[in-house]
């Protein structure tokens, strides 16, 4: 669910929220609250609440909260809240849900005519509203747009992580509540190794020529897309693996030359690129259906860019390793996705490491390299939000951030007829605003990534985990983007930075952590890529918006349409 977190405005004069409440005793209701306390308008409740948008009530748009454990009712088929449309800015086109809670209740917005409309993560064309252009309907912005955590205590050293952060980090978490580990200190927990992504902003779709107020009851299916092949529901446990170790290997092998392999390899890329954007609410806490549905729609996209679809490559044999004619089915693909994201993300960490040292200009010494990397980390785990965008200020200048940004997304991974295609082709929408800043998204992943890539093996472990920072990077970068004209310095870079190209880059290996090696164009001997050799970034003036600068392969249209529905990996109530 795409949702912005920068939408501001002067709140109405009664400021109520609606908070869903779960009980044997209330009929599944989302309930209007009158906080007693803006700095903690849940006092006397007990879960972690996520925001996931704006109900449309009572002649008036307030924050909708949702309990984290019952995240799941906020969706179909529940049939709780019906999502009728996206609320956007002029000043920035990340766009919130809109949600009605009780029928007709939104009946209201009927008379506001919205400029534009875009796809619910269901598929369906729904309006979006513009809040400069409301007509004077109240608006109470969501003082909690990344969700309302209990509050952190300032850290020392010494104290116990599970004393400093209390009874959040204690929350009993398994593996069946998550696909990736909660745990993010990678170099402290040898056993884990995965980072992910923040919020993603998305571009308006074309706008409606003629309103119709029927969409309010009557949305659209995008395309008429037709219901899935039924071996692409996925709603079991998340590793249903039936092959042994010799299955998985001839499997493996059998693949890099059955029809398989390719749009396999892309499908890989595009679900590791879905994190990277931000398209989970929380890519530090995604929940399996959410990862169900990334991982099957990256499958399908990526048949759809070779021309294929499931029912068709499905039927098509490969010769296994003993000479016979088999057949692969996505039920034993599909767990192969689930380490990808975890050998992605360290070698991006391993980049980060080795762009950031005095070779890349990151310090005059190792001793000056080692200080700047202490005051980033101490910088981060301050508490306090103008620290935090110090830091994210010095690190969005270094070498070190071009080098991560070009591993991640902008170096080629594909080809097809039209050209080399890099992730970032495969995302227009997401990696520039329409002012063409880097996508903010990208920006907060990267900044994390760079942040665990400093931590020390011996450190104490008192340093954040991702899971508490992640909020307050994005929340540092909320108010950034919402306000550029005070952060010259930092939107100077992220200008500049959707145009990077291997020219401007080292090429960190992160196998050796080392720079490329290039042929001296004097002596004509191989060598390491050295800053002399790095040029800067040249702004590409924008011709096309639906593409990224530089790119050699466009997004073909249908594209976008290739999704399934959330709830077909949603698991199904016991009986």
């Amino acid at each position: 669910m795409q949702q912005s977190n920068s939408l501001l405005s002067v709140p109405a004069a009664d400021t109520p929220i609606y908070v869903y409440v779960h009980s044997e005793n209330i009929c599944n209701r989302v309930l209007r609250l009158l906080p007693l306390r803006n700095d903690e308008p849940f006092h006397g409740l007990s879960s972690r609440f996520l925001f996931i948008g704006y109900a449309a009530h009572d002649y008036q748009l307030a924050p909708i909260y949702w309990p984290e454990e019952y995240r799941e009712f906020s969706e179909p088929p529940h049939d709780i809240i019906r999502h009728i449309g996206f609320l956007a800015s002029d000043n920035n086109f990340a766009r919130s849900p809109v949600y009605e809670i009780e029928p007709g209740s939104s009946g209201f917005l009927e008379d506001v005519c919205p400029p534009f409309c875009g796809p619910s993560p269901q598929g369906l064309l729904c309006p979006i509203w513009v809040l400069e252009r409301l007509n004077g309907i109240p608006f109470n912005p969501a003082q909690f747009p990344n969700g309302f955590l209990p509050p952190v205590p300032p850290i020392s050293v010494g104290i116990p992580a599970w004393d400093a952060f209390g009874p959040f980090a204690q929350q009993s978490l398994s593996f069946s509540d998550m696909l990736l580990p909660l745990s993010m200190d990678f170099d402290n927990d040898r056993t884990v190794d995965l980072t992910v992504a923040s919020t993603a902003d998305d571009m308006f779709e074309s706008a409606l020529d003629d309103y119709d107020s029927s969409l309010f009851n009557n949305v659209i299916t995008a395309d008429g897309a037709d219901l899935p092949h039924e071996e692409l529901h996925w709603r079991l446990t998340l590793r249903d693996d039936s092959l042994d170790g010799n299955q998985k290997k001839s499997l493996r092998l059998a693949l890099l030359t059955s029809p398989w392999g390719r749009p396999i390899k892309l499908a890989k890329y595009l679900y590791v690129g879905h994190i990277l954007i931000g398209t989970p609410t929380n890519p530090f806490s995604m929940r399996e259906a959410e990862c169900r549905h990334l991982i099957t729609t990256s499958l399908l996209k990526a048949l759809h860019l070779n021309l294929k679809t499931y029912e068709e490559i499905r039927e098509i044999p490969f010769v296994n390793s003993f000479g016979s004619e088999a057949r692969v089915y996505w039920s034993q693909l599909r767990t192969r996705f689930l380490d990808h994201p975890i050998d992605f993300t360290s070698e991006l960490r391993k980049v980060a490491r080795g762009g950031t040292t005095p070779d890349a200009e990151f310090g005059d010494s190792t001793e000056q390299e080692a200080e700047i990397k202490l005051l980033i980390i101490d910088l981060m785990n301050s508490g306090d939000e103008n620290m935090i965008r110090e830091a994210i200020c010095k690190l969005i200048v270094t070498q070190g951030f071009r080098e991560i940004l070009w591993a991640a997304l902008y170096r080629p991974i594909a080809d097809f007829p039209q050209g080399q295609a890099r992730l970032a082709d495969l995302y227009p929408e997401a990696i520039q605003t329409l002012t063409g800043y880097l996508g903010k998204g990208i920006v907060g992943v990267l900044v994390t990534l760079m942040y665990q890539s400093f931590i020390p093996s011996h450190a104490e472990k008192t340093n954040l985990k991702t899971l508490e920072l992640y909020p307050r990077i994005m929340a540092a970068l909320d108010v950034m983007y919402a306000h550029p004209h005070r952060f010259d310095t930092f939107f100077d870079a992220v200008l500049k930075l959707p145009h990077i190209r291997e020219e401007n880059v080292l090429s960190i290996d992160p196998k050796t952590r080392h720079a490329r090696l290039i042929v001296d164009p004097i002596t004509n001997l191989k060598r390491m890529k050295m800053m002399d050799d790095v040029r800067d970034i040249v702004v590409e003036p924008s011709h096309d918006e639906l593409t990224v600068p530089y790119a050699q392969f466009r997004l073909p249209h249908s594209f976008k349409s290739v999704d399934i529905p959330q709830y077909y990996f949603t698991a199904l109530p016991p009986a």
